[in-house]
């Protein structure tokens, strides 16, 4: 297999449809999309690398029948052929466990050069898929005297050696960083699922996804260890992180000191954290090695990712703080602008803008700019919800357009520091491309999120928090933005340190406690939060389940 068909093997974990590129992993892969799609269209699946199921080997169409339990393993293993791939949902057997069996295979399918095995290698390569877990779950999981997982770990090896003919680094994206190592930090770069024009982006999304997905493919949906809510790890963290944020500005405002505000955010989720934990520990068991092999590692690369963009946040922050001109543009916000959470016409939040940043006027006189301007700011609204959700339809629709005349008229070019081009890029112009994305590809409102870059859209954060801050008086000054922004990022960091290894039902328990409902619930927040994002065609419980149901009575071959 040559490198070009692996690139575009990988490719396939990230794309929705066509050209389409998912902002976040859903609850199936594509290929069981692929598969039940075609099923319930009474067509023939495609099949990956082969035309048609009666071009398989007969002793595969035989192992297909005897030992697989479900249509899907039976795709997947007439698409992966090899117990040696991840995603073939059957454990390599006992005889073939070897490096020598292994090697062999790599050399047959994927091209290496010696069929000679080398003793160090190994044990590189395999400390280097192991640096992929949390450091509480090393000890036991690749234990060399532990043998139950071994099998498990060839899997991953194949795998690595597919990801690494198309990306030598594609582990950086999917390890936990470390938190002096400067040289990972990639705003734009760190795993976006975006459909970013950068080819290192769109790889680097890509190999992760498709460490995701063939973890996810080979192993049981767990009904008793929740394994299939796995998939909704990033909206549970993005809940913690507001839990967090909100709390400390609370704090900030009540007047406690920093000792204070610590002990009574993180210090208070240690201890939620510590209570949920003995609640569930002992409810959790795992009888097939595989499953609990799949389930920990999904739930780390989801906690890793989201870990390292909380890391590039601050040292984003960090360069944007210090950039003078940017500077600037967040001292001239430094003014009461509560009329933001008002309901305004076009003219009105024109003028209110105006009067609040005099050397904007001809920005927005200009009739041309003035409907580029409100036709964008449509598109960020819903986006700018999703990152402050306590924010109302006006407050988000007035902060988003000030934003966008901001970006046109006031901010200088900024760099995302995309690893591989980190030249600086023009937020205006980054705009107009993306609203010209949605508008031309007719996305989804689910999609949006896919076309902006990571960098920008947490400028627009900033912009807004530092709007909302300084007109209910939460700061006075600049340098009590800067100051309140990093004591937010830091203990974000520290309460994601505190998450690292812990089981998924945990994570996912800790948000919704944390997360204020209103009355009457319908569903869990963190469900609620992750089905706005992923498979918009199922939006609840009660419509996932007949889709299950559906597919259930389906059989192939």
């Amino acid at each position: 297999m040559k490198k070009e068909d692996l690139m575009a093997y990988t490719e396939l974990f990230i794309k929705c449809g066509s050209e389409e590129y998912i902002p976040c992993p859903q609850a199936y892969s594509p290929l069981y999309i692929r598969l039940y799609n075609a099923l319930l269209s009474q067509h023939e699946p495609e099949l990956l690398g082969i035309d048609c199921i009666e071009s398989l080997p007969e002793s595969t169409l035989e192992d297909i029948n005897n030992r697989s339990t479900n249509p899907f393993d039976r795709y997947l293993m007439a698409n992966y052929i090899s117990p040696f791939e991840l995603s073939y949902p059957l454990p390599i057997p006992e005889e073939d466990l070897k490096y020598q069996r292994l090697n062999q295979y790599l050399c047959f399918r994927y091209n290496k050069a010696s069929q000679e095995p080398d003793n160090f290698k190994q044990d590189r390569a395999f400390k280097d898929v192991l640096s992929l877990f949390p450091i509480k779950h090393r000890e036991t999981l690749g234990s060399k005297d532990n043998k139950k997982y071994l099998s498990s770990f060839f899997k991953l090896l194949t795998l690595n050696y597919k990801l690494s003919r198309v990306n030598e680094k594609w582990k950086d994206h999917a390890r936990r960083a470390s938190l002096s190592d400067h040289t990972h930090y990639h705003m734009d770069t760190i795993i976006a699922f975006n459909g970013l024009d950068s080819e290192v982006s769109k790889q680097a999304s890509a190999t992760f996804m498709t460490l995701y997905y063939e973890l996810d493919q080979s192993s049981p949906d767990g009904k008793l260890q929740s394994s299939r809510n796995i998939a909704a790890i990033p909206s549970a963290l993005d809940l913690i992180d507001f839990s967090v944020r909100d709390n400390l500005v609370k704090k900030w405002c009540e007047g406690l000191d920093d000792e204070e505000r610590h002990e009574e955010t993180v210090g208070s989720i240690k201890q939620c954290i510590t209570s949920t934990h003995k609640k569930i520990e002992t409810q959790i068991q795992y009888d097939d090695p595989h499953h609990h092999f799949c389930d920990v590692l999904r739930t780390a690369i989801l906690c890793n990712s989201h870990y390292n963009k909380l890391l590039a946040k601050r040292e984003f922050e960090d360069s944007i703080f210090k950039d003078d001109e940017c500077e600037q543009v967040f001292r001239s916000l430094q003014k009461d602008m509560s009329w933001y959470v008002k309901p305004l016409g076009r003219a009105e939040l024109t003028g209110l803008i105006m009067e609040s940043i005099p050397n904007v006027k001809e920005t927005l006189s200009n009739n041309t700019y003035n409907e580029q301007i409100w036709s964008i700011a449509k598109h960020l609204k819903p986006l700018l919800i999703n990152r402050i959700p306590s924010l109302s339809d006006d407050a988000a629709n007035n902060l988003s357009v000030l934003f966008v005349v901001l970006c046109k008229r006031k901010f200088p070019r900024i760099r995302g520091s995309l690893q591989g081009a980190n030249r600086p890029y023009s937020l205006w112009k980054a705009l107009k491309d993306g609203s010209s994305k949605i508008n031309s590809d007719s996305l989804n409102l689910w999609e949006y999120e896919s076309v902006y870059r990571p960098s920008l859209l947490h400028m627009m954060e900033l912009v807004s928090l530092s709007v909302i801050w300084k007109s209910d008086k939460t700061i006075n000054r600049f340098d009590q933005f800067v100051r309140l922004r990093k004591e937010i990022l830091d203990s974000q960091i520290t309460v994601n340190d505190i998450l690292d290894g812990e089981h998924h039902r945990h994570i996912l328990i800790l948000a919704n406690i944390l997360t204020p409902q209103k009355e009457p619930v319908e569903n869990e927040p963190v469900f609620e939060r992750f089905w706005k994002k992923s498979d918009p065609e199922i939006q609840s419980l009660s419509k996932h389940v007949e889709e299950h149901m559906k597919r259930a009575s389906l059989q192939w071959p």
